[in-house]
C-alpha cells in the first residue's frame, strides 16, 4: 500500500499548497477541485513542453542528417508535425485553462 500512496503523493506539490488548499495538513474542500484542475494542467502542460522540445531537437537531427542519407522531407515533416501539435495543445490548454479559471471564479 505504500508504495501507491508515494506514487499519488508526486501529483502533489512539495509545499502541499495549491490554491488556498493544503493537502498536507488536509484542509481540503470543494472549491479546492478547479484549483487542483488548474495545477495539474500546468504540470501537464509541461510534459508535453518537454516533447515538443525533444521532438524539434531530433527533428533537426534528421534535417541535419538528410543530406547524408537524402531523406530531408521525414525530418521537415516530423517539424511542422510536432509544431502543429505543440500549437494544439497550447490553444486547448488556454481554453481549459479559462473555463477552470471561469468555474472557480479566480480569473
Amino acid at each position: 500500500m505504500a508504495p501507491l500512496s508515494a506514487k499519488a503523493q508526486s501529483l502533489i506539490p512539495a509545499s502541499g499548497q495549491v490554491g488556498s488548499c493544503n493537502f498536507i495538513t488536509g484542509g481540503i474542500h470543494a472549491w479546492c477541485i478547479p484549483d487542483y484542475i488548474a495545477y495539474l494542467l500546468g504540470v501537464i502542460f509541461m510534459f508535453i513542453g518537454a516533447i515538443f522540445f525533444l521532438m524539434i531537437v531530433v527533428s533537426g537531427y534528421q534535417i541535419a542528417l538528410g543530406s547524408v542519407t537524402g531523406d530531408k522531407e521525414a525530418g521537415r515533416k516530423k517539424l511542422m508535425t510536432s509544431i502543429l501539435g505543440f500549437i494544439i495543445s497550447a490553444f486547448s490548454f488556454f481554453i481549459i485553462d479559462w473555463v477552470v479559471c471561469t468555474i472557480a471564479g479566480s480569473c
